[in-house]
């Protein structure tokens, strides 16, 4: 098991338990009912692909603690 906090834009959940080599961060983030598909997306800091999307968290490295973010950035507003 390894411990994920997950962060969009709007919201935050911390300290989520996660089997390392089931889940994945499309599954965590549809479990927690976040939206992603218009953000930018990354894993402790590191962007992620849309293979990235779908890859087990074991295999993408993570081990302990991690933050998977999605963060939707909107077009300024004109002056």
């Amino acid at each position: 098991m390894i411990i994920v906090n997950v962060r969009s834009t709007p919201r935050r959940f911390d300290s989520q338990a996660v089997d390392e080599h089931v889940e994945t961060p499309r599954s965590l983030f549809n479990k927690m009912g976040v939206d992603y598909s218009r953000g930018v997306t990354s894993l402790s800091g590191t962007f992620l692909t849309v293979n990235d999307m779908d890859t087990a968290f074991a295999e993408l490295g993570v081990t302990g603690v991690c933050t998977l973010s999605t963060i939707i950035k909107a077009d300024s507003a004109a002056i």
